[in-house]
């Protein structure tokens, strides 16, 4: 929460204190002038003026009462909640000219900040104030009445109140579907290890028991009843035998680029080795990581190769071609954020990988596909949260803990999850990011070898959520992406791109 007004003194003059000092002097001048009883009293009163507004502000600090109320503390994203505070004074003074300092959320709706509001308290009454606020972003909100300043009838000095008052809204991000697309379909179970579970999927049944208070009607083996009288149930087997891991990334990007890179063009130069040894600079800083390459140095090798041989095969010509047209990629370019997007692009990315995350984990488990979702979590002792869930009942349980996930710092990358994962046979990794930069996408790149490889049934998928339009070359960043995926795809890793909107 922005503090603007809370942090000001516990009291302060007013620049009407001051005129009220040049009051007081002539006051006192003209009392010796005159030297009359009407005079002098005049001079007293103001004299003690500031004594009897100094009680009367103390006596609000102790009758001034503030109660918060809201309708409701959970809501979803872009839903309006409606919230109030009432103001009552216990006292028979009048409270005219009083500041209620309130946390609602910004104008951005990333966080909540404070505003001043003017406010009056009757004799014996109170004063009721309401608001209306939606919420953009996931997460956790606190609203509330921070303080409230007193000001004496005649405005001479401000006293704070502390209130305090806060209560807490959860905003919870939506609950979408995947389509079921051959690059983003459920996972395949292999068929060597299964869980018993009462039900009708197409699996092999694997058990049958007398029938229990709550077992569905369809899952009773009618013929077997009719035979034993007495009700008989069908268990099935569902496959088990491949590991499901979801990694949610909810890292802060180092630094969203909002300033124009100015390229300057290439010089004209006629010599082939240099032109090429300029080729080779840029794919290392583009494409490869900094400690294990990806695959790929041929690409290197048919440039030299073309640089060589004229004559060379035309489609390793070609190949050579493509590998200088993608080292030569202006990354700047493709990676440079609108300004007007600079400052909630963090959450805005958050707020995207959580939902397609929500769809991604919901998808696998109505296919009865045990998951685990591992993110990074400051409010957890080890600084991880992994959930492993069986059903969508599960997820439902963990769902709020989930969706107000705080972003974690940019050096808390998603690749730093993979010793969560202790399998090294059939496991299927799902990264769902918003991070699509060179080092994102060697991480993803190494991922595969953390878990055994080729021929080792093991899946590893990238689902991307890309806010296109928040750049300020779309065209460059989709091309950016199909870089990336043509690199990470020379690993054996998928490379999605989805957004929100494309969810149902």
């Amino acid at each position: 929460m922005d503090k603007k007004y809370s942090d000001s003194p516990a009291f302060a003059l007013t620049r009407y204190f001051w005129i009220y000092l040049a009051a007081l002097f002539f006051a006192l001048v003209f009392t010796q002038a005159l030297r009359s009883t009407a005079s002098s009293m005049m001079f007293y009163f103001m004299l003690l003026l500031p004594v009897f507004l100094l009680i009367y502000a103390l006596i609000a600090r102790v009758t001034l009462k503030v109660y918060l109320t809201a309708e409701e503390t959970t809501a979803q994203k872009y839903s309006p909640v409606e919230y109030e505070f009432d103001l009552i004074n216990e006292s028979i003074l009048p409270y005219p000219f009083l500041e209620a300092v309130i946390s609602v959320p910004g104008e951005d709706g990333v966080r909540c900040t404070e505003k001043m509001f003017s406010v009056s308290a009757p004799p014996s009454g109170k004063y009721v104030f309401k608001n209306r606020s939606v919420f953009k972003y996931r997460g956790s909100y606190e609203i509330g009445v921070s303080c409230i300043y007193i000001y004496d009838f005649f405005k001479l000095f401000r006293m704070r109140l502390d209130v305090g008052n806060y209560t807490t809204i959860i905003v919870l991000p939506r609950k979408l579907r995947l389509d079921e697309t051959a690059s983003t379909s459920v996972t395949d179970i292999p068929t060597d290890s299964a869980r018993v579970v009462a039900g009708t999927d197409q699996s092999e049944i694997g058990n049958i028991r007398e029938y229990r208070m709550g077992d569905p009607l369809k899952s009773i083996h009618w013929k077997l009843s009719s035979k034993t009288q007495d009700l008989q149930v069908k268990e099935y087997n569902t496959n088990t035998g491949k590991s499901i891991y979801i990694f949610a990334d909810f890292a802060r990007a180092p630094v969203y680029d909002t300033t124009p890179a100015v390229i300057a063009p290439p010089a004209a130069d006629n010599k082939r080795k240099k032109r090429v040894k300029r080729v080779k600079l840029d794919m290392e800083a583009v494409s490869a990581p900094p400690a294990e390459p990806l695959p790929g140095g041929e690409f290197d090798e048919g440039v030299e190769a073309a640089a060589k041989s004229p004559e060379l095969d035309p489609a390793a010509l070609a190949e050579a071609e493509a590998a200088k047209a993608r080292a030569e990629f202006d990354y700047a370019k493709a990676n440079l954020v609108k300004p007007e997007y600079a400052g909630d692009m963090d959450e805005f990315v958050a707020d995207g990988v959580t939902e397609l995350a929500v769809a991604t984990v919901l998808r696998e488990l109505r296919a009865g596909n045990a998951s685990t979702l591992v993110c990074f979590d400051a409010r957890e002792p080890s600084g991880i949260a992994a959930y492993e869930l069986t059903s969508p009942e599960d997820f439902e349980n963990i769902f709020k803990n989930f969706a107000t996930t705080p972003l974690a710092p940019s050096d808390d990358r998603v690749m730093r999850l993979a010793p969560v994962v202790r399998e090294s046979m059939n496991v299927t990794v799902r990264v769902v990011t918003g991070a699509i930069d060179t080092e994102a996408v060697s991480g993803y790149a190494a991922l595969p070898a953390m878990f055994g490889g080729a021929g080792t049934g093991s899946v590893t998928e990238v689902l991307v959520f890309n806010p296109d339009e928040r750049y300020a070359d779309p065209a460059a960043r989709v091309e950016y992406i199909d870089l990336c995926r043509s690199r990470l795809a020379q690993n054996g890793v998928v490379l999605t791109q989805l957004r929100t909107g494309e969810l149902q």
